[in-house]
């Protein structure tokens, strides 16, 4: 009986983990900022690449962004990731031509919070 009890409290206790481990997005205000930061990083738009920490405005440290990358369609800001899940700000490199309807299932979900400016998630 014991061990039924110890097992049922593991489980338990791993679907409450489990529950609370989604990276959270960052806000519209802090998203806002972030892309208006990181306009000096739009002239590597469209080479997919991974931008160096030398090259990233002072601000970012603050805001905690943990990678900089030119992906599909513009700049990811990932500000928060558990394991292959990821969260942050995603600038178009051409705002005019970005399509943010997502199809659901599918990687990443896109929220617009300004003109130009999403935040995102990917699953993973």
């Amino acid at each position: 009986m014991r061990v039924h009890a110890a097992a049922l409290g593991a489980t338990l206790a791993a679907v409450f983990v489990m529950c609370g481990c989604t990276p959270s997005r960052p806000s519209a205000q802090a998203a806002t900022k972030l892309a208006h930061d990181a306009t000096v990083l739009m002239t590597l738009c469209p080479t997919k690449q991974s931008i160096a920490q030398s090259q990233w405005p002072p601000s970012f440290a603050d805001a905690g962004v943990e990678s900089a990358y030119i992906g599909h369609d513009g700049l990811y800001l990932e500000t928060d990731r558990i394991y292959v899940q990821e969260a942050g700000v995603f600038i178009p490199c051409d705002a005019s031509k970005f399509v943010s309807s997502s199809i659901s299932g599918k990687d990443p979900v896109y929220l617009k919070v300004a003109d130009g400016v999403f935040t995102y998630y990917i699953a993973g």
